[in-house]
């Protein structure tokens, strides 16, 4: 506990950006920007919301390392249509939550779908993006096949979650648990 109140303080003395990946949590599509726009308040999962120094050395290990932990660019359906998953902070009654935001491609832009809107509990959880492949579900203790890319949304080292289309249809795949 002295050890993580040390890296807090630590963080908090370093200038904005040290961390590597805010500048990639700015520099976002016009569309992705907007969405951030509209939604005064809420800010992309940074690195320096990792304040678990394990959960920032996974990360790093991972191959993710100058990603945004908060944004994920993904095409679900093999179209080459693009995909946005986005993984939000925000206060609402002096409570920080954490959202899971997707951004699909719709006729007039991009539509919204919030797939998880919590009170945040420990550790930041990230999103990316995963390749096609097979994945073991949890819930039901079989393998699925993957034929597109999927959004991933973790809590690192605890619980992921796979979100797919499958003929059309948004689903979803615990991967760890």
């Amino acid at each position: 506990m002295h050890r993580k109140k040390i890296y807090l303080i630590i963080l908090l003395m370093l200038p904005a950006g040290a961390a590597g990946a805010d500048e990639k949590c700015v520099q976002k599509p016009d569309a992705v920007q907007a969405y951030l726009r509209d939604h005064k308040g809420s800010s992309l999962v940074t690195v320096d919301d990792l304040l678990d120094p394990e959960s920032r050395e996974a990360w790093r290990k991972s191959g993710k390392e100058g990603l945004c932990p908060g944004f994920a660019a993904s095409d679900l359906d093999g179209s080459g249509r693009i995909w946005y998953g986005l993984g939000l902070l925000y206060k609402k009654a002096g409570k920080i939550f954490e959202k899971l935001v997707l951004l699909s491609p719709d006729a007039g832009g991009l539509k919204e779908q919030t797939l998880s809107d919590l009170p945040l509990t420990g550790e930041a959880s990230v999103v990316w993006r995963n390749t096609p492949g097979e994945y073991f579900d949890y819930n039901v203790n079989h393998n699925i096949q993957m034929p597109h890319d999927t959004i991933m949304y973790e809590r690192i080292d605890k619980t992921a979650t796979a979100y797919y289309l499958d003929k059309g249809k948004l689903r979803s795949v615990l991967t760890s648990d």
